[in-house]
């Protein structure tokens, strides 16, 4: 990128500042997405690209993240992939804490995903590189492994929640 290009890119990223900026927190990362185009002018890999993982990671560790700006930023198609959003989700709330097939049912109906009708199943058998990413607690709770939370740290960009769970939630 010369002089010229990269003077007007950080012009445009100062202009698309100043408009986000004045959004209401829940729709900002959407928005700079709509914008990222405009920033690139058409220019590099960058322009318009959308990938499956977070693209705004929190400014602090432990931080919570709104619900509708994780969910607005993830680009997934399959029901299975919803599933393990929400348990990302939870995990960055709530750490290892459990969650219940039922607060998952909840939390896909609050922000619209399609889900598997049996998302317990989903959570059983769910493995990246050969490793259960989640164990059952019982009663339709599931608690991730050690590598489900490495698998949500990477594939998610989140961190682990350190709030404590309210006990009348999931059961």
């Amino acid at each position: 990128m010369d002089t010229e290009t990269f003077k007007r890119v950080v012009k445009r990223i100062e202009d698309v500042n100043k408009v986000v900026e004045t959004l209401a927190p829940e729709i900002r990362a959407g928005a700079f997405e709509i914008l990222a185009g405009y920033i690139m002018d058409g220019q590099g890999d960058h322009a318009g690209a959308k990938t499956k993982n977070i693209q705004v990671p929190r400014v602090k560790p432990g931080a919570p993240i709104s619900m509708s700006e994780f969910f607005s930023q993830l680009d997934t198609t399959k029901p299975s992939e919803n599933a393990l959003s929400i348990a990302a989700y939870h995990y960055s709330l709530y750490g290892t804490e459990p969650i219940s097939t039922s607060e998952v049912k909840g939390y896909a109906s609050d922000v619209g995903l399609t889900i598997p009708e049996r998302v317990g199943m989903t959570y059983q058998n769910a493995q990246r590189k050969k490793k259960k990413l989640f164990k059952s607690e019982g009663k339709g709770r599931y608690r991730p492994t050690v590598h489900g939370e490495a698998y949500f740290k990477e594939e998610f960009e989140v961190v682990k929640g350190t709030q404590k769970k309210p006990k009348d939630e999931g059961e």
